[in-house]
């Protein structure tokens, strides 16, 4: 057999590695060189076999080769790389684009997908070639940062400019909140408050955010009494 012997669709036959051998009637055998091969050009998905003839002395012999023309499929990849033809069993990998600004969400289209590497929400992913076409669709979005928040409620993920409120957790006996520290020695910007209310907002910069919320103990008033004698 030759050295390839599984073809896309569209593709000619390629005889490298195959050896044809004559045998005759007294059991004596001779390689061929000039044999023919039929219906090698452009073939067509489903074909399983070549046909191979050689001509000599007058008689010519037949045999066949046997070979897989596969069907290739259509992968479209909307926002990303990865776009081609690929047959089914076949390894793709998809990337998407991402602009400054915006982060990878999710790929849309993967239903019935298997992934190899990643999955629909890796930003790189790889994925086994079905038996049909896929179009998937690389969906991005404004960049997400992540807020923590000790001491109060308000972690989570936010958008860049996106307004954050964060409350501080209800003191406990004798203590009264104080103010809110941020971490790294990073500056916010609070809007309808400031660092010394137990409620604030700010709008959340393009990074991750680390705040806590800081007590201090309730100042004890003291009095004089005076007495007159």
């Amino acid at each position: 057999p030759p050295t390839k012997t599984v073809y896309r669709e569209g593709e000619d036959f390629n005889p490298d590695g195959m050896e044809v051998t004559a045998t005759y009637t007294d059991s004596t055998t001779a390689p061929v060189v000039l044999y023919t091969v039929t219906d090698g050009i452009d073939m067509a998905a489903g074909k399983t076999s070549v046909t191979i003839s050689y001509t000599e002395g007058g008689v010519t012999k037949t045999t066949t080769q046997a070979i897989t023309v596969a069907k290739e499929y259509t992968v479209t990849v909307n926002g990303g790389t990865g776009n081609g033809k690929y047959i089914a069993g076949e390894a793709v990998t998809i990337s998407a684009f991402v602009s400054a600004g915006m982060q990878f969400k999710e790929w849309q289209g993967t239903d019935g997908l298997t992934f190899t590497s990643g999955d629909k929400n890796s930003q790189t992913a790889t994925f086994t070639m079905p038996a049909q076409n896929v179009n998937i669709t690389a969906i991005t979005g404004p960049a997400e940062y992540y807020v923590s928040v000790t001491g109060g409620s308000g972690t989570g993920m936010y958008e860049a400019g996106e307004t954050v409120t964060i409350v501080a957790d209800t003191p406990e006996a004798g203590k009264q909140f104080k103010e809110w520290i941020v971490g790294d020695g990073k500056v916010l910007h609070f809007t309808e408050s400031d660092i010394t209310s137990s409620t604030a907002k700010f709008v959340m910069p393009g990074e991750a955010v680390r705040i806590e919320a800081t007590y201090e103990d309730i100042p004890v008033t003291t009095y004089t009494v005076s007495f007159d004698a």
